[in-house]
């Protein structure tokens, strides 16, 4: 009897037990939560099941719905001599499938209809990724150019890569995403050797397809935008949530009703932390049903603020947090509260939030800045908002630390 791994239908591979908690779940399926016992929401799950639309629920991919790569059967080696071509001997081989185990579960989000390209760090030990990519680690000792150099994909969609460095290796993954909301799942393996003899690892890939929308702001500056939903044939009660929820709101994150069979508009709150372009996501939720009624990608970019006024301090390295005061001025010819906000916390706090400042009257911005044992110099924005948080000045505060 001769057992074989399923993902590829291949015999004598052999795979090392995993862990399979890179996502936080295992082989296994989840337990339920004893959430049909409530009979409202039961009924409501089922109403909600008949009347889903094309906006709701998270469907798999048909074309991800393939047949078993290997079924029980039985294979017939025959050892035919070369000269004379008579048979030497023949072995029967009983082929019986076996479970396999996951020892990786990889997760990508990617706007519908998109090429997802990403890569996938593989470094021996402990370490960190690179940019733009996911990381594996093989247990201590082992080299990274002799465990798992050669990788493979059944899935004929998808497009693999290996390539390997003096110090770690890196597996690239290319599949094109198909609709909202479509979840596609695959197996990438990883072996030790081209005839794909002894297995190493057993990646399982799943990657959802999300609804994309471009966000544009300034650094330290509010931007309101409008996400457009068309509700399905029943009226929902849902809420959002982010996966920045500092910087990206929908709908101030509060629960409200989605019209059916119209178009809804979801206001979207952003206001950037740092620099450069970055990928948010953003779940609505059935409050009712728990069910997943829209998701989006949401492509954030963050372009620089105009700066008003630079200030330079210069303070002692190696003797703790030090408290400097800025003074402010109201120009307007009425009483103002202005938002304070730091770009960056770690090198300069606002030690109040929020100041109130009479008509042509001066205030202080009093600014907390972090010790730093050695000698250096770092820099962050103060930024002066109103109540709106819209900008009204950027400062620049220098830190040089002797």
């Amino acid at each position: 009897n001769a057992a074989a791994c399923p993902p590829c239908g291949r015999g004598g591979g052999r795979g090392r037990g995993g862990d399979g908690k890179d996502d936080g779940e295992g082989a296994g399926e989840s337990k339920g939560d004893g959430f049909d016992k409530d009979p409202y929401r039961k009924g409501r799950r089922a109403e909600a099941a008949a009347a889903r639309g094309p906006t709701s629920g998270v469907v798999e991919d048909e074309e991800s719905k393939s047949e078993p790569a290997i079924v029980e059967r039985t294979v017939v080696v025959s050892v035919v001599a070369v000269r004379t071509g008579q048979s030497v001997s023949r072995l029967k081989v009983h082929v019986h499938p076996r479970p396999f185990v996951v020892h990786r579960v990889l997760r990508f989000h990617a706007a519908d209809n998109e090429v997802l390209k990403r890569t996938i760090v593989v470094a021996p030990g402990s370490g960190s990724g690179g940019a733009g990519g996911a990381i594996a680690h093989f247990d201590a000792g082992e080299a990274a150019t002799d465990q798992g150099r050669f990788v493979y994909c059944p899935d004929k969609r998808v497009v693999v890569a290996s390539r390997v460095t003096a110090s770690r290796r890196e597996i690239a993954i290319k599949y094109r995403c198909g609709e909202f909301p479509a979840v596609a799942s695959f197996y990438v393996l990883l072996f030790n050797d081209a005839y794909h003899a002894q297995l190493c690892e057993v990646w399982r890939v799943m990657v959802h397809a999300y609804r994309r929308h471009d966000v544009h702001g300034v650094l330290g500056q509010a931007t309101q935008n409008v996400l457009r939903l068309k509700g399905d044939a029943i009226k929902r009660r849902v809420r959002c949530a982010t996966s920045h929820p500092v910087e990206l709101e929908l709908n101030e994150n509060r629960g409200f009703t989605l019209a059916a069979n119209a178009f809804n508009e979801v206001g979207v709150y952003f206001r950037p932390t740092a620099l450069g372009t970055r990928p948010m996501l953003a779940h609505m939720v059935d409050t009712e049903t728990e069910e997943l009624v829209c998701a989006w990608v949401l492509t954030a970019t963050s372009t620089p603020p105009q700066v008003t006024r630079t200030y330079e301090v210069t303070l002692r390295a190696g003797i703790g947090a030090a408290n400097k005061k800025i003074g402010y001025a109201n120009p307007w010819g009425y009483t103002r509260v202005f938002v304070l906000r730091s770009s960056d916390t770690s090198v300069v706090r606002v030690r109040e939030p929020r100041i109130e400042v009479a008509a042509k009257a001066k205030g202080f911005i009093r600014l907390r800045f972090a010790s730093r044992a050695e000698p250096c110099v770092e820099q962050a924005f103060v930024f002066v908002n109103d109540t709106e948080e819209q900008n009204e000045e950027c400062l620049l505060v220098r830190a040089r630390y002797v």
